[in-house]
């Protein structure tokens, strides 16, 4: 009996055996072939070849520290705003770099980024004028320091608009940020810098440019003026951005201001120093926002103050050359100028641009005392007759008439209009230095993003609080209808 069970185990086992093992599984599908497609044409200034190229679809961008935050602890109180800049000044030595913001859930802690640039020059061949970088001005794009910068408003921003205007508050440097803070102050949240990457610069404005709606076809760039360091800069350019409704790029040129209100002269020198600089960062943002020919992208430009004396510097040298760039509306406000200069370099770079709009004022104390200073030595003559009064464009003294100017056109328009809008100065603390009335005054913001449209408009057809006061001006006055009627009757010599 036992040796029939072991027989019958053996032969079981056996046949077991003898069964094919199973087939193997079957191997996964083989990857699609990459689609070969065309390569693009390659961007203005590009490495690229053309040629056919395998098309890797891209990640989406990662979200902004700001961004991140809005969602959470500052959803409904901000809105984050990109600034796009160009600047020849060195970077800070009090960097940030040990207080980074940490977006993980873990700790959750952002920090606004503080003054990324100090007041110094950057000494680099790129930076500083020279020999050779002004020899190769007509074909030269590289700037010095490129990147962008994110900005968080306040959402209170609103109701400020929606009574005239009004100035902003920043937070502190480099301080933590909370839904509090971020409510009540404008705040540096991001910085990205594209040193070295020019293409990468290039193409964050072509992301830009892709999403613009209702700036479609528009940029600008904003040049600042004496005693602004790099971070007031950046605030500044992203509450015209955020005043404007404006959804293009947005670029501000920055350069080496002391920030300081004893070091006038040191920043006249600065800003002479930096026309360079400025020259490549205008060919060059031209040049990007237009690197799609199908699609032409009007560069308009606003200037406050000594940046006004920068800006008409660097036109009248793109002038020197067949291949300048040309722009759209050219904006001088509170321009710390010289009237004389003022038609010189603007009216050798006539060609380049569509227009001239000037704010001036005499209410303007900043402009108003470089302009007494100027004319310090023809006051304290005690003899002798000097008659050679220097006048800014920003400003004009209380008896005597905004400066108007007649540039070479070749239609024969009134290139240059100047506005007088000293009633909106007004409006502010009597203490104030009332040189930003441009940028606080909602009616000065909204005409200068309707001259974006309307390039060669009439101040008049603009606002209805835009006059010629007096039959025989050559400019506009501010008024309402009952100061325009006083005006009328007491500064018009026919009184009409």
């Amino acid at each position: 009996m036992k040796r029939s069970i072991l027989f019958a185990i053996i032969l079981l086992t056996g046949c077991a055996s003898s069964t094919p093992p199973p087939p193997p599984p079957p191997p996964p599908p083989a990857p699609p072939a990459p689609v070969m497609t065309e390569a693009e044409p390659p961007l203005a200034g590009s490495s690229r070849t053309r040629g056919l190229e395998i098309s890797v679809a891209s990640a989406p961008a990662p979200k902004t520290n700001c961004e991140l935050f809005a969602e959470r602890e500052g959803a409904g109180s901000m809105t984050c705003v990109s600034v796009l800049y160009g600047t020849n000044r060195t970077l800070s030595d009090d960097r940030p770099d040990v207080i980074q913001s940490d977006p993980t859930e873990r700790k959750r802690s952002f920090y606004d980024q503080g003054d990324l640039f100090s007041i110094r020059p950057d000494s680099r061949e790129n930076c500083e004028p020279n020999a050779i970088a002004w020899s190769e001005t007509p074909t030269r794009q590289d700037v010095c320091h490129l990147g962008e910068i994110v900005v968080s408003i306040p959402a209170k921003r609103d109701k400020k608009l929606d009574q005239g205007g009004g100035t902003f508050r920043a937070a502190s440097s480099r301080s933590k940020i909370i839904a509090r803070s971020a409510s009540k102050f404008f705040t540096l949240f991001d910085h990205r810098s594209f040193d070295g990457d020019p293409d990468g610069f290039r193409r964050r404005v072509e992301q830009i440019l892709v999403g613009s709606d209702d700036a479609e076809g528009h940029a600008f760039v904003y040049i600042h003026g004496f005693n602004v360091p790099f971070r007031s800069a950046v605030f500044r350019s992203a509450q015209l951005k955020y005043d404007m409704d404006f959804d293009g790029p947005a670029f501000v040129f920055s350069w080496p201001s002391n920030g300081a209100l004893l070091d006038y002269l040191s920043d006249q020198e600065d800003a002479d120093l930096s026309v360079d600089a400025l020259v490549r960062f205008l060919r060059f943002t031209h040049d990007t926002v237009n690197s799609d020919p199908d699609k032409p992208v009007k560069l308009h430009i606003i200037a406050h103050s000594m940046g006004t004396r920068v800006t008409a510097q660097a036109l009248a040298r793109l002038s020197d050359f067949e291949d300048s760039p040309s722009f759209g509306h050219v904006v001088f406000a509170a321009g710390d100028l010289d009237t004389n200069l003022f038609e010189e370099w603007m009216g050798a770079s006539s060609r380049l641009y569509d227009g001239v709009t000037i704010y001036t004022s005499r209410q303007d104390r900043a402009v108003g005392f470089s302009g007494w200073l100027r004319n310090l030595s023809r006051k304290m003559a005690f003899w002798g007759a000097n008659n050679d009064v220097k006048k800014r464009i920003g400003f004009y003294e209380k008896k005597s008439a905004p400066s108007t100017f007649e540039l070479p056109s070749p239609t024969g328009e009134q290139v240059a209009k100047t506005i007088d809008i000293s009633e909106a100065a007004k409006k502010s603390f009597l203490f104030k230095v009332r040189h930003s009335v441009y940028a606080e005054s909602k009616l000065i913001t909204d005409d200068i993003r309707y001259l974006f449209d309307h390039p060669f408009s009439d101040p008049s057809d603009r606002s209805t609080q835009f006059k010629r006061a007096c039959p025989q001006d050559k400019h506009w006055t501010f008024l309402n209808e009952k100061k325009a009627a006083r005006h009328r009757s007491k500064r018009c010599p026919d009184n009409s």
